[in-house]
């Protein structure tokens, strides 16, 4: 927050405005309902939220094009959240202690590179038997769903790793109330910028009144970018690379190994992410989720999504040992990204709705 307050004092910004939301004007008071709803739970978003930004009497009417500006702004705002406490301010060269990395190999029945790359060669291997096979629609969605789940992985957790895990979830929620009790006396700045800090994110995979979105009907690549092109157009190009950029991005390696194809783990990154989105790709195998990601590491691609204030330093050191610090960085720009779509795909899902009910209106 103390750097967005500096940025917002360099580029001009309105001093009053840093007093609260109540400061600003009532055009951008207007968004806090929808910021909100984006950020914790985008599958929400319908066309009733953009119409009362768009319908109302001037000055504080947004036009389709300030909006979508506005929203894109919101989201990647949201992203950065979890890209920059995901990393973290411990510097890269101390990011696991040398003894901490020790003692996490010691307490490890396998080492976490070598079981990815026998969950690599297992699901090449099971591929070639199955290609003629196509799941049904009910095994698809049982695949979907358990991906969502915090579960064991087909790589076994041990006893000691889950009572790792409990230890480390009572440190992270001690520190957690901590940390939040701090804030709270100190600045209480989630209290100045929202007039509802009560929404949070609710397990997609228990909201049983929301359909699962299948991307087939509405995707970034077939109907967002043409929306973006249309009303704010150098911006959609900028995102497709963006976008394209992370998914395709590696160099071949998994800590101390060279040439591995990792296209397996980083699709299973971004599949899991936008499953918990509640977004289903029916040409992927959801069963590859639990194959490529241990319990640990979707617990962390989890939180760094959707409570990324509750990430502490050692849920960071407990995930991704044996990699390199750039190969974590890696994840995390995935995880942004990811989420960054989803987040897109669901606003620009209503903004189409919109459009459509004012056409035929």
């Amino acid at each position: 927050m103390d750097l967005h307050i500096h940025e917002f004092k360099r580029t001009g910004g309105k001093h009053d405005w840093l007093k609260g939301l109540s400061y600003a004007s009532e055009k951008i008071q207007n968004l806090d309902v929808l910021n909100a709803v984006l950020a914790h739970q985008p599958w929400s978003i319908n066309h009733d939220h953009l119409i009362t930004l768009t319908k109302c009497c001037s000055p504080t009417n947004w036009c389709l094009s300030e909006l979508v500006q506005a929203s894109i702004v919101l989201a990647q705002t949201h992203v950065l959240c979890s890209f920059v406490l995901g990393n973290g301010t411990t510097h890269p060269n101390e990011y696991t202690s040398s003894n901490e990395m020790a003692n996490d190999k010691k307490d490890d029945n396998h080492c976490e590179i070598e079981l990815l790359l026998k969950g690599m060669d297992q699901l090449k291997k099971a591929k070639s038997k199955t290609d003629l096979k196509h799941p049904g629609e009910q095994e698809m969605q049982k695949y979907f769903l358990e991906a969502q789940i915090d579960s064991e992985s087909i790589t076994s957790t041990t006893s000691s790793e889950t009572e790792e895990i409990s230890l480390s979830e009572n440190r992270s929620t001690n520190n957690c109330v901590e940390k939040k009790s701090l804030q709270n006396c100190s600045n209480g700045y989630s209290s100045f910028y929202t007039s509802d800090n009560h929404l949070r994110y609710v397990d997609f995979a228990k909201c049983a009144h929301v359909r699962t979105h299948k991307i087939h009907e509405f995707s970034w690549e077939d109907q967002g970018y043409s929306c973006v092109d249309e009303l704010y157009n150098e911006m959609a190009d900028i995102l497709d690379k963006k976008i394209t950029l992370v998914q395709n991005l590696t160099y071949s390696t998994l800590g101390t190994y060279n040439d591995v194809d990792t296209s397996k783990y980083r699709h299973a990154i971004w599949m899991y992410i936008q499953s918990l989105y509640g977004i289903r790709h029916d040409d992927y195998n959801y069963a590859e989720v639990n194959v490529m990601l241990n319990r640990k590491m979707k617990r962390f691609i989890k939180t760094v999504c959707f409570h990324p204030y509750e990430i502490t330093n050692s849920l960071r050191q407990s995930i991704m040992v044996d990699f390199k610090s750039s190969e974590k960085v890696h994840v995390l720009l995935i995880v942004m990204e990811a989420r960054l779509q989803a987040e897109l795909i669901y606003f620009f899902r209503a903004l189409v709705k919109l459009n459509n009910s004012s056409t035929t209106a």
